[in-house]
Formats: C-alpha cells, structure tokens, sequence
C-alpha cells in the first residue's frame, strides 16, 4: 500500500503538458512558461504547493517502517505517482550502493523510465530529487531505523538452500 499524492500536477495551459509546481512561478517543463497562481486560483483549482513536503512525509514513513524508501505495495497514478516512485528508487539506490548524489547522475534512468514523449520532465524531477536530497541531508532521515528490510528473495531463500525443506 503507498500514499498517494494528489492535487499537486498542473496542465499547463500554454502547451498543456503536466508538470508538479514546486512554488508559485515555477516554469513548465515542457515550455519554460512561468505561471503565477492566485491565491484564488489555488483555492477554486485544489492545486497544492506542498509536493516536496508530501514526498519526504511518505518517504520517512515508508523508510520507518519497512526500511526503505519504495513502498512495498505501489498504485502509481499520473505524472504525482510516477515522480514519486522515481525518487524513493533513487534515494534507495543512493542508500544501498553507498552512492555521493550528484544532480543529474540519474538522467538516464529518469529518461528510460519515462519514455520520449514525458522526457520534457526530466528538469522538474531534477529539481525535486535536489530539493529532496537538500532536505535528506539537513534532516538525516536515512539514518532511520526500522525491523527489517524487505526483501522477497531474502525472506524466502532458506527454502532453496536446504535449512528449511529437506
């Protein structure tokens, strides 16, 4: 089961390519349009500023209880779902291979997993991964602990190797 972020893509109207704002006047992906959103627009529209701090929330909780920042049961929906399943492979790739972050060390990855048609949000994930990374330093939640690590492979393999069937 994974918590889901909602309310925080945005079409943009000038080429209509959704992309997560991460402030007011954040430029599209896709067009480089700065749009500016009205306290007014927000309300009416239900769009949300606070994906960065939904992401992180979601990835404390995930890390604190199962070990690791993917979730174990994933519904990915939308470009919100999509992102957020991208970084928390990322910070758990970071964290398993004792990697040093560096913007941009994933684009490759980023523009595999999205195809060529969604590549114009590889500066918007960028921005996210280095806002998250920022924030995961400051506030050492990798460092949390938890029970165990899931692993399908691990849980199971005394099955293959004779300690448990004989």
């Amino acid at each position: 089961m994974s918590i889901q972020i909602r309310n925080c893509e945005f079409s943009c109207p000038k080429c209509n390519k959704v992309y997560i704002p991460l402030y007011n006047k954040y430029p599209c992906s896709s067009c480089h349009e700065a749009n500016e959103f009205s306290e007014t627009f927000l309300e009416k529209s239900g769009l949300k500023l606070d994906y960065i701090d939904k992401l992180i929330g979601s990835m404390k909780y995930y890390k604190g209880e199962n070990g690791q920042f993917v979730p174990h049961g994933c519904y990915i929906r939308g470009i919100e779902g999509n992102i957020q399943n991208v970084v928390c492979w990322t910070f758990d790739k970071i964290e398993d291979e004792k990697l040093e972050y560096k913007t941009g060390m994933f684009d490759e990855d980023i523009k595999k997993y999205f195809g060529p048609e969604h590549e114009y949000i590889l500066q918007n994930v960028k921005d996210i991964l280095n806002e998250v990374h920022k924030r995961y330093q400051a506030e050492n939640f990798f460092i949390i602990k938890t029970k165990w690590k899931f692993s399908m492979i691990e849980r199971i393999k005394d099955l293959w190797n004779g300690k448990l069937i004989p």
